[in-house]
């Protein structure tokens, strides 16, 4: 009887061994479904993330050209103001020779624009002077200044040509 009951308590143990491996084979195939659901849920976010990258580095890339092509165009108006220091309605005092010395794009830029202001300074060692131009870029991409205001020194004038 001893023996019998030793039987049945390890044919017990066995059965619910088999039990405990069943249920848990079952909760590890629920948890592996529910994991590689995750994961497939994760794969298509990062793929979205992903688009959305490569969107924004285009959009970058964009801004970046036009940020470049907007500092050459500019460069190529304030250049050209600086090569003509006759534009300056002052003459040299004391034997100086005037000069542009500051000048900036008032307002803002857009691909393809032809005309706009540029706050300039100038001096000749002797007085300093505060100037607008207006400019227009004809067909031929030359530069046509027109002086709007200048001061120099509490001297403003205002040209209406």
């Amino acid at each position: 009887m001893k023996e019998m009951r030793s039987i049945n308590n390890k044919l017990g143990c066995t059965v619910l061994c088999a039990i405990m491996l069943v249920w848990l084979s079952a909760c590890m195939s629920t948890e592996t479904a529910n994991l590689e659901q995750e994961l497939a849920s994760a794969t298509d976010r990062n793929s979205d993330l992903e688009k959305h990258l490569a969107q924004y580095k285009s959009i970058e890339e964009k801004d970046a050209t036009l940020k470049d092509k907007q500092k050459t165009f500019e460069n190529h108006i304030i250049n050209d103001l600086m090569a003509h220091p006759e534009l300056i309605p002052y003459s040299g005092a004391v034997g100086g020779t005037p000069f542009f010395f500051e000048a900036e794009i008032m307002g803002g830029w857009k691909e393809g624009k032809t005309y706009g202001f540029v706050y300039a300074r100038a001096e000749d060692g002797h007085w300093d002077a505060e100037l607008i131009y207006y400019f227009i870029i004809d067909e031929n991409n030359a530069i046509i200044w027109k002086l709007v205001a200048s001061d120099n020194g509490g001297n403003y004038s205002a040209y209406t040509e």
